[in-house]
C-alpha cells in the first residue's frame, strides 16, 4: 500500500528527546517500511527516517515548538499539500484529531470535505475537552473517516462518533532491557507541572524515606509552579532532579529502578513511559486516572491508588488514597520477599510484551487500513 503519514509539525521525527506523538509515529513507519509498504511522511524539516521506500514532505523549514505564533500557518500548508497529493495514497493517517483541521469555517470545510481517501485520525490528545466534544456531535460525518483512540479511557467522551477503534500505543520492547536486579531508588520522568504530579511524586519519597530521581522538562508555562512549589525540595538529599534526558539515559533510570511513580491528575490518553517502565520490569505506583487501569495490573505489575475520598475509582489492594496510598503502596512493594518480587518484574514484562508491543499496534493500524481500502473498493 502507498501510506501517508501526516505528523504535527512542532518536533522532528523521530523526536530528539520527549515527543510522545512522534515516537508512535516513528514506531509505525518503521514497521510499514519493514512489511514492504511505501510511506510518504509529512513533517518538519530535520525529520530523518532512511529508507528506499520512504519519501519525506517537508512542511515546515523548522520544528515549531519554539516558534508556535508560526505553527498555524504551516499547519495549514501541510494540510493543502496532503489534499493535492490524495490521488497518490491508499490511506492517509492523520496524527491529529479533526479539530486541529478547524482554522476557521470556510477552511475547516475546504480541508475535511475535501479528503475522500481513506482517512485515519488518531486522537494522541485528551478528549475530556467541552468545545471539542460540542464539536464532534455537529461535525459532518463521512464513511471513508475513521477514529483511533489510544485508550478506551480516552474514547468515552467521544463515543458517539461512528467508525470508532482502540488501539493501544506500543513500544520496541526490545529496546528496553529487561532487568531483574534494580537499585534501590524511585523514578519519575515528566513535566514540572501540577497535573502530572511531581509534587505529589516529592512528597512520597520523603515521606517513605526513598531516593527519587527525577528526569523533569520545566516549560515556560509552568516556572512560577516550578519556583513556588518545587524547587525547595531540590535542596533535599533524597530528591535529585537529572533534567531533560536522552533516550539511553532514559533507559538505564528506568531499568534500575525499584518503582516508577505516576501520580497524575488528569485523563492522561495513554502515559507512554508506563509501557517503557514495565518492559525493562520496573512496576508501576499510579494514581488511578486516565488509561492507567488499562496498563497497570494492580497487584500484579505494579499498585492503583486512587487520587482522592473524593475521586474513588475502583477497588484496589491499596485502599488508602492520595499521598498516603502512594506510600502504602512502595510500602508493600518493599515488603515483598525478593522472589515475590522479581516474579512482579517478570510479570511487568510479560505485560507489555504481550499487549503493548509496536509491532502488535503497527499491524493493528495495517489490518485497519486494510479493511478501510477494501470497504472502500466494495462501495465504489
Amino acid at each position: 500500500m502507498k501510506i501517508a503519514q501526516v505528523v504535527p509539525l512542532m518536533k522532528t521525527i523521530p523526536p530528539d528527546k520527549y515527543g510522545g506523538t512522534e515516537r508512535i509515529a516513528t514506531y509505525i513507519i518503521h514497521n510499514l517500511l519493514k512489511q514492504g509498504h511505501e510511506v510518504t511522511l509529512f513533517a518538519a524539516q530535520g525529520s530523518n527516517i532512511q529508507h528506499k521506500n520512504l519519501t519525506t514532505e517537508v512542511c515546515s523549514p523548522y520544528p515549531t515548538f519554539n516558534h508556535m505564533k508560526e505553527n498555524r500557518k504551516w499547519e495549514l500548508e501541510q494540510f493543502k499539500k496532503v489534499i493535492s497529493m490524495q490521488d497518490t495514497f491508499d490511506i492517509i493517517h492523520f496524527h491529529y484529531e479533526p479539530f486541529v483541521l478547524k482554522i476557521d469555517n470556510n477552511i475547516e470545510s475546504t480541508f475535511l470535505q475535501s479528503l475522500y481517501k481513506p482517512v485515519v485520525f488518531t486522537f494522541h490528545n485528551t478528549t475530556y475537552i467541552s468545545n471539542r466534544i460540542e464539536y464532534y456531535k455537529t461535525m459532518p460525518q463521512k464513511n471513508n473517516f475513521h477514529y483511533v483512540f489510544i485508550s478506551e479511557n480516552q474514547r468515552k467522551p467521544l463515543a458517539f462518533l461512528p467508525n470508532t477503534h482502540v488501539i493501544y500505543n506500543g513500544i520496541p520492547v526490545d529496546t528496553f532491557p529487561f532487568n531483574d536486579t534494580p537499585k534501590d531508588y524511585l523514578f519519575f520522568l515528566g513535566r514540572i507541572t501540577p497535573v502530572k504530579g511531581v509534587k505529589e511524586a516529592i512528597l512520597t519519597a520523603l515521606g517513605t524515606n526513598k531516593k527519587l530521581f527525577l528526569a523533569a522538562r520545566i516549560d515556560k508555562q509552568d516556572l512560577e509552579f516550578y519556583e513556588n512549589k518545587i524547587k525547595q525540595y531540590f535542596n533535599k538529599e533524597l530528591i535529585v532532579n537529572v533534567g531533560e534526558i536522552d533516550k539511553n539515559e532514559k533507559v538505564t533510570y528506568l531499568k534500575d529502578a525499584f518503582a516508577m511513580l505516576f501520580p497524575i491528575h488528569w485523563e492522561e490518553p495513554f502515559g507512554l513511559v508506563m509501557t517503557e517502565a514495565m518492559a525493562c520490569g520496573t512496576p508501576v505506583i499510579a494514581y488511578n486516572r486516565g488509561s492507567v487501569p488499562e496498563i497497570v495490573k494492580d497487584g500484579k505489575t505494579g499498585f492503583i491508588v486512587n487520587e482522592s475520598e473524593k475521586n474513588k475509582r475502583g477497588n484496589w489492594i491499596t485502599k488508602t488514597t492520595g499521598i498516603a496510598g502512594l506510600s502504602e503502596a512502595i510500602k508493600r512493594l518493599y515488603s515483598l520477599l525478593p522472589a515475590e518480587y522479581k516474579k512482579i518484574r517478570l510479570k511487568a514484562r510479560n505485560q507489555i510484551e504481550e499487549n503493548f508491543k509496536s509491532s502488535i499496534m503497527s499491524k493493528k493500524y495495517c489490518d485497519l487500513y486494510i479493511k478501510m481500502v477494501k470497504d472502500i473498493q466494495f462501495s465504489v
